[in-house]
Parts: C-alpha cells; sequence; structure tokens
C-alpha cells in the first residue's frame, strides 16, 4: 500500500511541474512583445534626429543663399565672373558658405527704361545663380537672382 501512495504523489508532483513550462513559454513571449516594441521605438526616434538633422541643414543652407543674394545686390557690375565659395561666418558656423555664378545679361528681357533720361538710356537685366550650402548636414539650397544694371546708352531693347 505505501508503494500505490507514493505512486500518486509521484504522478501530482509531475504535474505541477508541467505548468512551469506553459509559464517560461508566456515570459519568453512577453519579452519578445516588449522587445518589438523597445524596436519600434528606437527605430521612430531615430528617423525623427535624422528629419530634424535634414530640417536644420536645409535652413542653413537657404540662409547662406540669402546672404550671397545681398553680397550680389550690393556688389554686382557686369563681368563680374563667378564668385567662388564663401564663408557666411567662419568663426561660429565655417560649414556654411555660398557661392555666385557669373552673372549673365537676359536677352529674353527687353532692357527696362532709365526714369528720368530719355529713350537714350536703359537698364539692363542680368539673371545669376546663388547656392548656399551647409558642410555639416550635407546640404544645399539654389536661388536664382535677376538683377537690372544701368542706366546705360543705347536706348530700349525693344525699339
Amino acid at each position: 500500500m505505501k508503494s500505490a501512495v507514493r505512486l500518486r504523489r509521484k504522478i501530482k508532483v509531475t504535474g505541477k511541474n508541467s505548468e512551469g513550462g506553459f509559464v517560461l513559454i508566456a515570459a519568453i513571449m512577453g519579452i519578445m512583445i516588449l522587445l518589438a516594441v523597445g524596436f519600434l521605438a528606437l527605430t521612430i526616434s531615430s528617423s525623427d534626429i535624422r528629419i530634424a538633422s535634414r530640417l536644420i541643414g536645409e535652413r542653413k543652407a537657404f540662409s547662406a543663399a540669402e546672404s550671397g543674394v545681398q553680397d550680389f545686390m550690393a556688389s554686382f557690375t557686369p563681368g563680374d565672373g563667378e564668385k567662388t565659395w564663401t564663408d557666411v561666418d567662419s568663426t561660429n558656423d565655417p560649414g556654411v558658405q555660398f557661392r555666385i555664378n557669373e552673372p549673365t545679361r537676359d536677352e529674353t528681357v527687353p532692357d527696362l527704361p532709365a526714369a528720368g533720361f530719355g529713350t537714350e538710356m536703359s537698364y539692363a537685366v542680368y539673371d545669376a545663380t546663388v547656392t548656399g550650402r551647409d558642410n555639416t548636414y550635407n546640404s544645399r539650397a539654389e536661388i536664382r537672382v535677376g538683377a537690372k544694371y544701368g542706366p546705360i546708352s543705347g536706348g530700349f531693347g525693344y525699339e
């Protein structure tokens, strides 16, 4: 009779241990779900950082191009060659630069009348492309600029 009691105890003890395997599988599945959620959060946050960095670089490049437009308008004369890469603020932000392509006369636009000079004087229209770049974020921005120059003699181009 003692052997029958021992056999029942062994069966009951063995039955309790089989539930421990289920708990292990449930714990592993829970860890896998948490790992997937963590990976998703990491991916979303890293893409947000990349987008923010790109926006900062584009704004800096556009600001550099605007500085180039101001420089072009302040010092433009026909025959100026291309202005190579120029630092906007070499002390505080050395990677931000602009370049001005060689201005060309826009033949599609007729000369503009020079007020107060009569028909013998006019303004010529020139085009240039100003490129700004930010080397830190590897971004660029271009602005096309039109400027009139004069008064020059020769009358209107459309007469």
